[in-house]
């Protein structure tokens, strides 16, 4: 089974950051944004080598590793590396799409 899903993306015109703790704690913060017509998608697709690819279109890269493996954090979507780690104990096979276009295979 595949789950696919669509997300619009924002366009920030002010205060990007300042709704993020602790900095309105200390500072207060308010933030002017609006989404577009353009889209981020996500699919999640299940796998059975125990391997996570992640592919990114518009930046030209691809990151592979076995589940069992930790992600390293180099700077190559680092985002999407995150997540997998974060929820991969919960997430047994899926596969998303980010930044705007990223795929993780699992």
């Amino acid at each position: 089974m595949n789950i696919r899903s669509r997300a619009p993306l924002r366009i920030s015109f002010a205060g990007g950051g300042t709704d993020v703790p602790p900095f309105p704690e200390r500072e207060g913060g308010l933030v002017l944004n609006a989404t577009i017509a353009r889209y981020a998608y996500g699919l999640l697709r299940p796998r059975r080598d125990r391997q996570v690819r992640i592919e990114s279109a518009d930046f030209g890269l691809a990151v592979n590793y076995n589940v069992d493996e930790a992600p390293i954090f180099d700077g190559r979507l680092d985002l999407v590396k995150a997540a997998i780690r974060r929820l991969g104990d919960r997430v047994q096979h899926w596969m998303t799409i980010n930044e705007p276009w990223v795929a993780a295979f699992m």
